[in-house]
C-alpha cells in the first residue's frame, strides 16, 4: 500500500482529484483507491468524493472541527451552543460535538467519535453575512 503518500496532500480534505495527483495514478484508480482505504480505515468519507486522513482526525484543532463541519453541510453556521463552548462561556462544555444550523434537513454526522449535528433553521432565521 502506498497509502503513507497521501500525507503529501497539506490540505484538511481532499477529493479523488488529490489522491490520484499524489499517488500518480488516474482518476478511475483513486476512486478505487478512496473506496479500499475508506474500508481499510486509513481516510474516512466526509462526503460525496471528499475524504479525511484518519490518522489526522484526533489532532484537529476546534477551528478544523468547525470548518469541517462548513464543508459536511453547505451552508452552514456553528450553532450557538457550540459558540458559547468555544469561547468558554457556556459551563456545559462541549467535547468531540459541534452543532450548526443549516438551510437543509436537520442530520447528524460521525466521523472518528466526532458528531456533527446539523440543525434546520427557517431561512429568514438564517442571515447577517454575505454567501
Amino acid at each position: 500500500m502506498r497509502a503513507f503518500e497521501l500525507n503529501k496532500i497539506e490540505k484538511l480534505y481532499f477529493s479523488t482529484n488529490d489522491i490520484a495527483k499524489a499517488l500518480s495514478i488516474t482518476h478511475e484508480s483513486a476512486k478505487v483507491t478512496a473506496s479500499r482505504y475508506a474500508k481499510a480505515n486509513i481516510i474516512k468519507k466526509v462526503k460525496r468524493d471528499i475524504y479525511i486522513l484518519t490518522n489526522k482526525i484526533p489532532f484537529l484543532t476546534e477551528e478544523k472541527l468547525f470548518e469541517l463541519a462548513n464543508i459536511i453541510q453547505t451552508p452552514s453556521y456553528v450553532s450557538l451552543t457550540t459558540a458559547l463552548s468555544y469561547y468558554n462561556i457556556s459551563t456545559q462544555q462541549q467535547r468531540e460535538f459541534v452543532e450548526s444550523i443549516a438551510l437543509k434537513k436537520t442530520k447528524s454526522v460521525c466521523i472518528n467519535n466526532i458528531n456533527f449535528q446539523f440543525v434546520l433553521i427557517k431561512p429568514n432565521l438564517y442571515g447577517g453575512f454575505i454567501l
